[in-house]
């Protein structure tokens, strides 16, 4: 395939600003690692707030993606939100336990907390996360540098967001 036969990506690169922006520009990335079949995604936000995680298309586009081979992993400061605001999600990640990985940073680490989602070519980064302003860049040194940031606060982390609840 040459790169005039690539599909082309709905996924934008660029500066951009709102919360739909935002919100559309994370449902372009699902497309994207599906038409691509990129193998994982890192996603970090201190509560996830803002993202399409309660919507039926971007759980369906995830569970395409899955079944592809994604694996996911997931960062936060906390989680209940998510839990409480996303019930098609949290089914999902009951399903994909097996491909799915999260980790809280805690309560006080929010600030140092990054809204990102990276994949192995492109990073999605939340600049100024109360006025909604991101980019999205393939620079590869940008992501080299963000995946070390990720990894540093996943290993200072704490596994959470578990598929059951244990309980006597």
């Amino acid at each position: 395939m040459t790169d005039m036969d690539t599909p082309e990506s709905p996924w934008s690169e660029g500066r951009f600003d709102g919360r739909e922006a935002f919100r559309q520009s994370l449902r372009d990335a699902l497309a994207h690692v599906r038409l691509h079949q990129l193998p994982w995604m890192f996603w970090s936000d201190p509560d996830f707030e803002d993202w399409p995680l309660e919507e039926r298309d971007f759980v369906e586009q995830l569970q395409a993606w899955a079944l592809q081979g994604g694996r996911l992993r997931m960062l936060a400061s906390d989680f209940r939100g998510v839990q409480r605001r996303a019930a098609r999600f949290v089914v999902w990640r009951k399903q994909w336990d097996h491909r799915f990985e999260a980790r809280a940073s805690g309560r006080a680490r929010v600030a140092e907390t990054p809204g990102v989602l990276l994949t192995p070519d492109r990073m999605l980064w939340r600049l100024v996360p109360e006025r909604q302003v991101f980019v999205v860049t393939a620079d590869r040194s940008q992501r080299t540098q963000m995946s070390d940031q990720l990894e540093s606060l996943w290993q200072q982390s704490v596994g959470a967001f578990p598929a059951t609840t244990l309980g006597l």
